[in-house]
């Protein structure tokens, strides 16, 4: 309904109502857009990874209780985390006073535009991909890797060969669910000054007062999700072993970390810090103030 709503309003609109997709603004939004979505796929699949893998295919220590603090940040709405991320490490934030009265530092660098925007859409999307990675590790048969390490692989190139096309289709589905909430994102884009086409929608009802202009623009912003879905289709194409193994399977052997242990920690506090413990403890700070 809302689509043939978008559909019907430009049709019947006058003929210079798709000339606002023909404005220079027009592009750059969709440009910005695009740039936010690939960036934001981009991070969460290089912070979720290494944590569906540490967290359920290692020794990690309190790897159960990681699954679920790391988890959290995606409960959070973007518009929230991008106020609570504005307040401690905007210009004038809580970061900024405590560095002017300790350090001398009078001023930090702008969080506003893409750099924040990306940090809290990332904050509420790598869970997406963590999930689905870890929910396609659970159903991996370990037999598999078993069997590739036995016929002569070394674990490096077993994992290329057995689990990484395992994984892709569930990666490929989490990078769908980042790239589509990246796309859509109103609020986070607003409070962090990064004109998108989402943005661009209410700015043109609101500001022109032109729901033609604005139906054109949610139009546009359709186009580039459909094209998303294409993307992810294409990428999917090939995949082998899609299908979950027909028998019940055992969980993979915890790998161990060894030396690489604490640093797995530091990697889990910094992300949970990051996406979770920040956000909480400035409504802390608030509630105490």
């Amino acid at each position: 309904l809302p689509v043939a709503y978008l559909v019907v309003r430009t049709a019947t609109a006058a003929a210079d109502a798709w000339l606002v997709l023909l404005r220079p603004s027009t592009g750059a939004a969709l440009g910005r857009t695009a740039v936010l979505a690939a960036s934001a796929v981009a991070c969460s699949l290089a912070v979720g990874l290494p944590l569906a893998w540490l967290t359920h295919a290692t020794d990690l220590p309190g790897r159960r209780a990681w699954r679920v603090v790391l988890a959290l940040p995606m409960v959070l709405p973007s518009y929230v985390g991008a106020y609570l991320y504005a307040a401690a490490l905007g210009p004038r934030g809580l970061l900024q006073r405590l560095a002017a009265e300790h350090v001398g530092i009078e001023r930090l660098p702008s969080i506003y535009g893409l750099p924040g925007a990306l940090l809290a859409v990332t904050a509420v999307c790598y869970p997406f991909v963590m999930l689905t990675a870890q929910s396609a590790l659970r159903r991996m048969d370990p037999a598999l890797f078993d069997a590739a390490r036995s016929l002569g692989d070394r674990p490096v190139a077993a994992a290329r060969r057995i689990v990484l096309p395992q994984l892709r289709p569930a990666v490929a589905s989490g990078a769908l669910l980042v790239a589509l909430y990246a796309a859509r994102d109103f609020g986070a884009v607003s409070i962090m000054r990064y004109e998108t086409l989402a943005r661009g929608v209410f700015t043109q009802y609101r500001s022109a007062f032109d729901r033609n202009g604005a139906a054109a623009w949610s139009l546009l912003l359709l186009a580039l999700v459909i094209g998303i879905l294409a993307v992810e289709r294409w990428a999917g194409r090939g995949s082998a072993l899609r299908a979950a193994p027909p028998r019940r399977v055992g969980p993979l052997a915890a790998a161990p970390l060894g030396p690489w242990r604490l640093p797995a920690l530091l990697l889990c506090a910094a992300v949970a810090g990051i996406a979770l413990v920040l956000p909480a403890g400035m409504l802390c700070y608030w509630l105490v103030r």
